[in-house]
């Protein structure tokens, strides 16, 4: 494959075209943070908002949650 000559002039590559997109996700089973590919943008932020949910449902339980007083039985 020839450059052209125009990309020399500029110094530049040749780019392959972008497949998709990378996104950093949790896991909620207690893996961790993993990535994932998608293939359409709107498949990666339909990802990130159900994870963001699926977060703070958590957060919101955990903040919300009642403390309990605990005694010493002999």
């Amino acid at each position: 494959m020839t450059v052209p000559d125009s990309l020399k002039a500029l110094g530049g590559d040749i780019q392959q075209e972008p497949i998709g997109y990378e996104v950093q996700l949790y896991d909620l089973s207690g893996r961790g943070y993993y990535k994932q590919k998608f293939d359409t943008e709107a498949k990666a932020d339909t990802a990130i908002a159900e994870n963001v949910d699926e977060l703070n449902e958590i957060a919101i339980a955990l903040d919300t949650q009642q403390k309990e007083q605990v005694y010493k039985y002999d």
